[in-house]
């Protein structure tokens, strides 16, 4: 949609122009007027304006003044001069200002369409190099870099389809090989010399990785994923072709590995000032338990806080010293079975959004994955919590406690008891997450309605004033551009048509009164008898008056 502004000191040109475009149905315009260049000013003070239709000579200020106060308000503006004055200096100066086209008012109706519609195209044509100017190399770069941290933070959590692993790093230019083996770390930051701010961390970070990537790239495929502020996750793959270090075969890529982190760290701390810390996987693994072997060397990292900071260890080495006593070892049923939070985030916002068969579908999943290891205490207390917080949020954030609880009993939510079967847990939280859609879905659609009825209301109320999708939009607090198309999906027919349709039955009834028709025509929002007749008739097939006589 583009927004066409007419201005002239004749209120009959001005009209007479509004209601032409308004008839119009090759372009989708939102239209203004107004009778004065401040009048002008002040609607281009409230509203981006992409085309204005102006005379030249008019009194207080002239079209030229509105040109140049256009250039510092709305630089991309098309500013198209209607003139009775055929006079090569008044062109010239529009034209060095930056005006868009010169007409004159003798040469009728069809040359001005013809010069919206080239400033339409032009408008148009600036729109596309733009967007083309933006997708320069080192963007393109940037956003793809981007999305490959993007996609390897989603497999981490394990939100992936191992079948659509080649087809995926073929998109996004990842230098992984989707059948080969691969090698993990987490490397943690530590000993942080001075109060960093969050951004100096992160410049820390980057530089950390810029210093792997250094050291690693002429031997293997390297990716890193900053989690947690402080931790990174280290993707090693040995590229295919034989290098220095013994990289071309399996068994001596963690040696290589290991001692390219030893530089790594030496180089951290002596140029960056920084402690960094990893915990290498020893063997190499599979893309289909890359997820599982992230969050096992995450728990593996939490157990080893406090050992020696710039310490690098294989996993193998770190479980050796907890069976030696220095730290716990694994209960095999919790680590048969691992809750990760991240996999299932996407619950909260399936709940926000009301997509209620996709909450279903990932909630269940996880019930389906958490039965199997019931016998975990420890691991259902953890979800329960988890389920806990996402529905108690989200009954807080939308003010629903009072509404649902009085549909139903609450008492589960505010508390874990050992003693009763988790499957009651599972049953409650579905029945809450179904009570929850349901009454949404019912206020969503009370407040469709709502929105309507006062659009509706509002236009019974202000036949007689301006009635254009800015008025109506800051009336409804809603973006004018978004407005037209909201009306449309709620109440199935289009904003104007409806408006048309309410002003034609207005008019009908008050033509069977006494009212004189220059009144009627500005009780229903015409500023002349003339454009109110042209409309009247568009839709009638007779004149005011016509329709007048047939009814008395």
């Amino acid at each position: 949609m583009y927004r066409l502004l007419i201005v002239d000191d004749m209120p009959i040109i001005v009209d007479g122009l509004f209601e032409m475009f308004e008839e119009q149905e090759e372009w989708e315009l939102e239209l203004f007027r107004a009778y004065s260049v401040p009048q002008a000013l002040e609607i281009l003070d409230k509203t981006k304006i992409d085309i204005v239709l102006t005379d030249i000579m008019m009194p207080v200020k002239t079209g030229i003044d509105l040109l140049k106060e256009i250039r510092e308000l709305w630089p991309r503006c098309k500013v198209i001069f209607l003139t009775g004055f055929n006079d090569f200096n008044y062109a010239r100066e529009t034209y060095s200002l930056g005006g868009f086209d010169y007409i004159l008012k003798t040469e009728g109706d069809a040359k001005i369409r013809n010069s919206v519609s080239r400033a339409i195209h032009s408008l148009q044509t600036e729109l596309e190099a733009e967007l083309l100017s933006n997708r320069e190399k080192h963007q393109y770069k940037l956003a793809v870099h981007s999305l490959q941290k993007q996609y390897l933070f989603e497999m981490a959590e394990g939100k992936w389809s191992v079948h659509a692993l080649h087809e995926q790093f073929e998109q996004l230019e990842m230098p992984f090989d989707a059948n080969a083996p691969i090698f993990l770390a987490l490397a943690r930051l530590e000993g942080w010399k001075q109060p960093y701010t969050p951004s100096d961390r992160m410049l820390l970070l980057d530089a950390a990785q810029n210093v792997m990537d250094e050291y690693f790239r002429d031997a293997f495929a390297l990716r890193t994923i900053v989690f947690n502020r402080m931790q990174m996750l280290c993707i090693f793959q040995p590229l295919s072709r034989g290098q220095e270090g013994g990289t071309d075969g399996l068994s001596r890529a963690p040696l290589y590995i290991n001692g390219m982190l030893e530089s790594v760290q030496d180089s951290c701390k002596r140029l960056l000032h920084l402690e960094i810390s990893f915990l290498l996987g020893a063997d190499p693994l599979q893309w289909a338990v890359f997820s599982d072997q992230f969050h096992r060397l995450e728990l593996l990292a939490e157990k080893s806080v406090g050992l020696t900071s710039g310490m690098l260890l294989t996993d193998t080495e770190l479980q050796q010293m907890s069976a030696d006593g220095l730290g716990e070892q694994e209960d095999p049923d919790e680590a048969s079975f691992m809750f990760r939070p991240g996999q299932y985030g996407e619950l909260a916002n399936y709940l926000q959004n009301g997509l209620q068969p996709e909450f279903m579908f990932l909630f269940r999943e996880l019930g389906s994955n958490t039965r199997k290891h019931v016998g975990s205490l420890a691991t259902q207390l953890e979800i329960y919590h988890f389920l806990s917080s996402l529905f108690i949020t989200h009954l807080n954030r939308m003010q629903l406690f009072s509404s649902i609880a009085g549909l139903m009993n609450l008492d589960r939510l505010y508390g874990f008891d050992p003693k009763r079967r988790m499957e009651d847990y599972w049953s409650f939280f579905e029945q809450l997450a179904d009570t929850i859609f349901t009454c949404t879905s019912s206020d969503a659609s009370e407040r469709t309605n709502r929105i309507v009825r006062e659009i509706e209301a509002y236009i019974q109320r202000k036949l007689s004033s301006d009635l254009s999708l800015t008025a109506l939009g800051e009336h409804l607090h809603i973006n004018p551009s978004y407005l037209s198309r909201l009306f449309k999906q709620l109440s199935g027919y289009n904003l104007s048509d409806y408006i048309a349709e309410v002003r034609l039955r207005k008019a009908k009834e008050l033509l069977r009164s006494s009212m004189k028709i220059h009144e009627i025509a500005e009780a229903v929002g015409y500023l002349s008898g003339i454009a109110f007749a042209r409309f009247f008739k568009k839709y009638t097939g007779l004149s005011p008056q016509e329709y007048r006589d047939k009814s008395l």
